[in-house]
């Protein structure tokens, strides 16, 4: 735990640390020096993440935000995060109307680990 904490400046809370995480070592496999990602069955690089959210259009009419602002509004905040590529994230050009019964819509993101997971 505390090696995980440090390898991404979070404090013992969880929270970010002042002067963000630790630079990420340099990639020793040839694939990932030019910022392609690795195609290596043992390691996980990509993650799709199929996320549902609560429509504020349907649960407060007088909200005017549009769902997609929050699908975009994730999309970002994943892109701004130490733990992702800006280039490998990005949101799926689909996103669900919204539920009638549950008031929420589902939207699919991709993103990219800088540092991919080996099995």
């Amino acid at each position: 735990a505390a090696a995980f904490r440090a390898r991404y400046g979070m404090d013992r809370g969880g929270r970010m640390m002042p002067g963000g995480p630790a630079a990420p070592p340099p990639p020793t496999d040839p694939a990932q020096a030019g910022g392609a990602l690795a195609a290596n069955s043992n390691q996980v690089a990509v993650i799709t993440l199929d996320c549902r959210a609560v429509s504020l259009a349907k649960l407060a009419p007088g909200a005017n935000v549009p769902d997609t602002d929050i699908a975009f509004a994730v999309e970002k905040e994943l892109k701004e995060s130490a733990l992702f590529n800006v280039e490998g994230t990005a949101l799926s050009p689909q996103i669900s109307q919204p539920d009638e019964v549950t008031k929420t819509f589902t939207f699919t993101i991709t993103v990219a680990l800088k540092t991919p997971i080996k099995l």
